[in-house]
């Protein structure tokens, strides 16, 4: 009753107005990605250390997303995320599958951060592996790229 003795003419013609942009900013918001590709990925790379399963089955919806996306680095580092999950289940074959179809992403692109960080999961899985004669040449070659990108904590991480 209130509403209604105080909405006359201008009022009216105001709340018609109004009404539709409302609606359309809310229809925006509901449509806009709630995190980027990056948000999500570091929310799944957080999973697999504290819920693999439930990291595997999130990662595996992106994997189709980023796809059709055509994201194909965000899809990489969909990979590498499920080379670390059967990592630290021990499955070390299904790891390395999932690393090296990284490694040939990130190659492809030039991302040599991401080549350098991809290579030092390979090595660790190949040294989980006992396969150390292996482990060494990709130890080395992340090394290097570390150096000559400067990145202090990659080189320690690799140390």
């Amino acid at each position: 009753m209130y509403l209604s003795n105080k909405l006359t003419g201008s009022g009216i013609f105001s709340l018609l107005f109004l009404l539709p942009l409302f609606s359309f900013a809310l229809n925006a918001l509901h449509k806009t990605p709630v995190q980027s590709s990056a948000g999500v990925l570091a929310h799944t790379e957080k999973l697999v250390l504290t819920n693999p399963y439930s990291a595997f089955l999130l990662i595996q919806k992106l994997r189709k997303q980023y796809t059709d996306q055509g994201d194909i680095h965000a899809l990489a580092i969909c990979y590498q995320q499920l080379g670390k999950i059967f990592h630290y289940q021990g499955a070390y074959a299904q790891a390395l599958t999932f690393y090296l179809k990284a490694d040939k992403v990130f190659r492809r692109e030039h991302d040599r951060l991401f080549i350098a960080q991809n290579l030092n999961n390979i090595a660790q899985t190949y040294s989980s592996a006992h396969l150390k004669q292996k482990s060494l040449p990709m130890f080395k070659e992340a090394l290097k790229i570390f150096q000559e990108l400067r990145n202090d904590k990659g080189i320690a991480k690799t140390y």
